[in-house]
């Protein structure tokens, strides 16, 4: 199987916040407090996309998104430099929103007390404890426990994933995207004007990813041609005589039984029982009797062979992600091979990683999977598929939904999950440790339909019933049965096909294998070379001086970055 990648990451444009009359900030360094101005200014725009060629960085192609995985109800940003730190928290009240459509901005403004080089961080959309964690430490200069900082709890924060059907719905729900700045940011805050504020730029992006579908096939049905050889039943023709009728019989189909000759004509089956003597015309032909409790099973049927193709069509209706990362850092974490030591914020080069909060451990060949993931694939392979659709257990059912028939986006098709970055080095990018994806699918006729009956390949050929499959090989359905290592069964014609390659870059020293921040994976299955598995098998500062007025205002233009897009085109 084959699965080429294209990913999308995502650009838009976000805001940042300020302080209202009511918000309390550290002045002056002398843990003394006092109300001031909020005076940043947000402004949130569409950013332009890179021509570069796709890398670990960049995907082939830009979507903006949804209203709901852009829109932005408030924001908190953290000043920090040295010991001193000032935090805003910014409502959808204080945002000031401009403009409609693709052209809305933010322009809130946002005082600090004390000049300086400021580091930046911008959170849209924050989750909750970092909401009040922020408005702790804003109100009373509270710390978390056990954090030094603020800038020390936003770098190390983990969000975790929750139970139920959306396991991120934390940070990734309509209009609450939390979005976090990609590089580090500096800035400058000398501005004494409220008029004149320092400007800054930031670019935030979403920490959350996206896996989505693209139909190719009407209704998700392929066709998958099968080269077979085609047997065919020995026939013979002879007399039968019952109640002084003498009956001719043809196309009798001819086998043994216990190494005696067998016949079967329009389900009766008769053994040779001399030579007919009627008309002299037909004398010395064959004469048959009837057999009773013949077992069927123990036919052996005679063939002929010759060769040639059948169509077989597969309908997808099924699909499950699998190992899907339960917990992801809010911001970014970088690091080498060399030692894994991670420093927050910045882009990706040709030879480092991005960090989730389980890389160490998987990169250390850790089995807990299920302390790294949901959807874990060992537990999905252990499901019980018996595949129609009323007996499907709730298992079954937790992890394998339905298969978008259309796409709900032109150019991403249907999301089906959102999720949270997946990394390990990439000699352990295997199927134990890599976000994958499992397809059910339905062996029909060429309208879509089902056959409603198990199919069976038996030594590498397909067929639609045991009876089929023996008389194809000349043996008893006995003993095709008993021959398990050439034979499968697929039970209610269910096969699966099961991919680890959702390619973030295919080709990568690094990212080859990975789930990242801000990138949307498109699955296209482009076609199928053969029928799939049986049953599922996974194939890894200075200070100013105090003025008459002693604020000094900076003003921050972010920029949501838009989802970076990378195909999957996969054949199976």
């Amino acid at each position: 199987m084959k699965i080429k990648g294209l990913l999308f990451g995502l650009f838009a444009c976000a805001a940042l916040a300020a302080c209202t009359n009511d918000d309390i900030v550290e002045n002056n360094g002398k843990g003394e407090q006092e109300k001031v101005k909020a005076n940043l200014t947000l402004v949130i725009g569409a950013a332009t996309n890179s021509s570069r060629a796709a890398d670990n960085e960049a995907g082939d192609a830009i979507d903006p998104g949804t209203g709901g995985e852009s829109g932005v109800t408030d924001a908190v940003v953290l000043l920090h430099k040295e010991d001193k730190e000032f935090a805003f928290f910014l409502t959808s009240e204080q945002l000031n929103q401009q403009g409609s459509g693709s052209s809305i901005t933010y322009e809130p403004q946002l005082t600090v007390a004390e000049s300086g080089n400021y580091g930046v961080i911008v959170i849209l959309n924050p989750c909750q404890e970092i909401k009040t964690a922020i408005n702790s430490f804003i109100g009373n200069g509270t710390l978390p426990s056990g954090k030094e900082s603020m800038y020390d709890y936003i770098t190390s924060y983990e969000v975790k994933a929750t139970t139920g059907d959306n396991p991120t719905s934390v940070i990734a729900t309509d209009n609450k995207f939390m979005m976090v700045n990609k590089v580090a940011v500096a800035a400058n805050v000398v501005s004494n004007q409220a008029g004149t504020p320092s400007t800054t730029s930031v670019d935030v992006e979403r920490v959350v990813s996206k896996i989505t579908y693209m139909p190719t096939q009407d209704n998700n049905l392929y066709k998958v041609e099968d080269v077979t050889a085609k047997y065919t039943v020995t026939t013979a023709s002879g007399w039968r005589v019952e109640d002084n009728i003498a009956t001719y019989m043809t196309g009798m189909a001819c086998g043994t039984l216990n190494g005696k000759n067998i016949y079967e004509h329009k389900g009766v089956y008769y053994e040779e029982n001399g030579t007919y003597s009627g008309s002299a015309e037909h004398k010395g032909e064959t004469l048959y009797k009837k057999m009773t409790g013949v077992d069927q099973e123990q036919i052996k049927w005679e063939t002929t062979q010759t060769t040639g193709s059948r169509n077989w069509y597969v309908k997808l209706d099924k699909v499950a992600l699998v190992n899907l990362s339960n917990s992801v850092y809010a911001v970014r974490h970088l690091a080498t091979e060399s030692n894994w030591d991670p420093s927050f914020f910045g882009t990706l080069s040709s030879s480092n990683y991005l960090m989730d909060p389980n890389t160490v451990a998987k990169n250390n060949g850790g089995t807990e999977y299920a302390d790294y993931f949901y959807n874990v694939a060992n537990a999905v392979k252990q499901v019980q598929v018996t595949n129609i659709s009323d007996e499907e257990t709730d298992a079954f059912k937790s992890y394998f939904k339905g298969l978008p028939t259309v796409a709900d986006e032109d150019k991403v098709g249907t999301t089906l999950a959102y999720c949270f970055e997946n990394i390990v080095k990439k000699a352990n990018q295997n199927g134990n440790y890599v976000t994958g994806v499992i397809f059910r699918g339905q062996i029909c006729n060429e309208d879509g339909t089902s056959y409603n009956n198990n199919v069976y390949k038996y030594k590498g050929k397909y067929y639609l019933s045991l009876a089929e499959a023996a008389a194809n090989n000349g043996k008893s359905v006995t003993e095709v049965e008993a021959d398990t290592d050439n034979l499968i069964t697929y039970e209610s014609g269910h096969c699966y096909y099961c991919s680890k390659d959702i390619f973030h870059h295919e080709g990568s020293g690094t990212m080859e294998r990975a789930i990242m921040r801000n990138n949307a994976y498109v699955l296209k299955v482009t076609g199928f070379k053969t029928i799939g598995s049986a049953e599922i098998v996974f194939p890894t500062d200075d200070e100013q001086g105090e003025d008459t007025d002693k604020n000094f205002y900076l003003k921050l233009t972010s920029t949501i970055l838009p989802w970076q897009v990378r195909f999957n085109n996969i054949e199976f």
